[in-house]
């Protein structure tokens, strides 16, 4: 029957079931522990299998668990506390009305972990523990104290052969120690001493940095390489001879290299590379790269753009996202809807205020209501593009000059109309394909954005700081200058299938992540109309 758990975990669960067809008969099931303790109904759950139809699930709500089933058949059903099957059993509807089960569970078990570092005596604080089933189930998530241990949790006992659970403990994303196979008797309260192969400190590490041709990048007194941790600079060091650089005594972690080169009046980024300190390695190399970072034929700029601002709507984290590129300095584009902006007053007071302590703050059209500008003709997207430009201007007393198309989506028309009506910027995506944007129009496509449309969850997932950084940073080699996409819904947390005002701070504190390290790169954070690089 446990082969069936892949299948059974998909069917949609109920906790109570009434049949209309036919008479109906009562089933009654009790669950006790070994000790005589009823079972809670907490993590239960039951698939029934008829003899007339397909197999569902039964979440009961209260133990006993008291079902109505069509009479005149015979049933089999399964039960299991979260993933771990417990017994399977029959039901006899065809030859009584009615049946009572008596089922004894196996008693819960304890863990308490204890980890360590590679020396068997220094614990490991602030450790993340995940604890999984064999089928991957995770049961708890625990955090260790102070002292290396965490808090004694209770899950089912490992009753079958093949039952087992996995701790995964993790110092960061990618610093990870696995025990496997983990089997607890019933009623057992485990303590697991963990020794991991972590050392508590690392001696030292190597750096070898390289030219772009892939030799020695020797000793000189404007080249220099930076670690950074978390977009801390928490080293700086000048290459040495034989372009071997020394870091010491670095606890296990992930950080950063960037190699640059120094100037009176700034510096070049010519390489970033992430690595990861376990005691696993100790060598590593950088190689310089053809064009730096932060070139010479570039703006030496990143641009951001948060779409869809509104009245009413999402209000916390448009101002959120709003105040955290004034405090950082930053520049910011907000792409305006005009028909859906004007009325909330709180809203429009916030960004007036904001425009005139952020100087690097720019307004840009985003369309009436947020039309797709190509399904509609010439005069209708030309009505659309000056309404909402005078409904800007009547509200916040700013004339824009960056259209930023809803949906990304325009054609030769209204790039027309936006040179017509005095625009010199468009921002659509790398992937709307167009070639011609005129002798007064500048093109400056997205090509990273902070959240990501999931068809399957129907919502924005967010995205890790550093991979948006990698992939505008490739961009800005090949083009000079990136431009990054938000929505106030990639830092709204989603609730019952709708976005709430609740800040997700998560997300949040990426952006500043993000923020930071793109400024520590050497390259500047402008509004979209304050580019200087022409495309």
């Amino acid at each position: 029957m446990k082969s069936l758990m892949f299948f059974i975990l998909s069917l949609v669960a109920v906790s109570f079931l009434s049949f209309v067809d036919g008479e109906t008969s009562n089933v009654q099931i009790d669950l006790h522990y070994e000790n005589g303790d009823r079972v809670p109904a907490y993590e239960l759950f039951l698939i029934i299998y008829p003899d007339h139809e397909e197999p569902f699930r039964v979440v009961p709500t209260e133990i006993p668990a008291k079902l109505s089933l069509d009479g005149g058949h015979l049933y089999n059903a399964e039960l299991f506390v979260n993933d771990m099957f417990i017994e399977g059993f029959s039901i006899d509807l065809i030859s009584q009305t009615s049946e009572k089960f008596e089922i004894t569970v196996p008693t819960p078990s304890g863990m308490l972990f204890s980890v360590y570092y590679d020396d068997g005596r220094t614990l490991v604080e602030d450790a993340t523990i995940s604890i999984t089933s064999h089928t991957g189930f995770e049961w708890r998530n625990l955090k260790t104290a102070y002292d290396g241990k965490t808090y004694r949790t209770w899950v089912q006992s490992t009753t079958y052969d093949n039952d087992y659970y996995v701790a995964t403990i993790q110092l960061t994303e990618n610093i990870r120690y696995v025990v496997d196979e983990i089997r607890l008797n019933p009623g057992e309260s485990k303590t697991l001493e963990i020794n991991t192969h972590w050392p508590k400190q690392i001696d030292y590490i190597k750096v070898t940095s390289q030219n772009s041709d892939g030799n020695i990048l020797k000793k000189s007194k404007n080249h220099f390489l930076q670690l950074f941790s978390d977009d801390e600079l928490i080293s700086e060091k000048k290459i040495a001879h034989f372009g071997i650089t020394t870091f010491d005594l670095l606890p296990i972690g992930e950080y950063q290299l960037q190699l640059i080169e120094k100037y009176d009046d700034g510096f070049d980024v010519w390489a970033t590379k992430n690595i990861m300190l376990d005691g696993s390695v100790e060598k590593f190399e950088i190689k310089k790269e053809i064009i730096p970072i932060n070139s010479e034929n570039s703006c030496k700029c990143i641009s951001f753009r948060l779409d869809d601002i509104q009245d009413f709507w999402l209000t916390p984290q448009q101002q959120a996202v709003i105040e955290m590129f004034d405090s950082k300095n930053a520049g910011l584009t907000l792409g305006i809807i005009g028909s859906w902006n004007g009325d909330d007053q709180n809203n429009v007071n916030f960004v007036t205020s904001q425009l005139e302590q952020n100087k690097k703050l720019e307004i840009a059209n985003h369309g009436w209501v947020h039309e797709d500008f190509t399904l509609l003709p010439y005069e209708t997207q030309a009505e659309l593009i000056v309404k909402s430009n005078q409904k800007i201007i009547d509200t916040f007393n700013i004339k824009p000059t960056t259209f930023i198309p809803p949906l990304n989506a325009f054609n030769a028309e209204t790039l027309k109309i936006l040179e017509n009506n005095e625009f010199t910027n468009i921002s659509s995506s790398v992937h709307w394909e167009q070639t011609s944007f005129g002798d007064s129009l500048s093109h400056f496509p997205q090509k990273s954005a902070t959240g990501v449309w999931d068809s399957e969850k129907q919502r924005f997932v967010g995205k890790n700081h550093q991979e948006i950084f990698e992939e505008s940073l490739e961009f800005y080699r090949e083009n000079g200058y990136a431009v990054i996409m938000m929505h106030p819904q990639d830092f709204s947390i989603h609730s019952d299938g709708k976005y709430s005002s609740n800040l997700n701070y998560y997300a949040l504190n990426e952006l500043e992540l993000l923020i930071d390290i793109i400024q520590n790169s050497g390259l500047d954070i402008v509004p979209i109309n304050q580019m200087t690089f022409q495309n």
